[in-house]
């Protein structure tokens, strides 16, 4: 993505299985809607 200028973040977080939708029951992963909702805002896509 770098490499052809595209707009890209990467959070990794140490636990949770693959698809935790929301992860409305997990706190520390449940931030990552936080995160993307800054993000898009960021790139003016909100």
């Amino acid at each position: 993505m770098q490499k052809h200028e595209i707009a890209h973040e990467m959070h990794v977080f140490p636990n949770g299985p693959h698809g935790l939708g929301l992860a409305k029951n997990d706190h520390h992963v449940s931030q990552w809607t936080v995160s993307l909702i800054n993000w898009f805002t960021y790139n003016g896509w909100l």
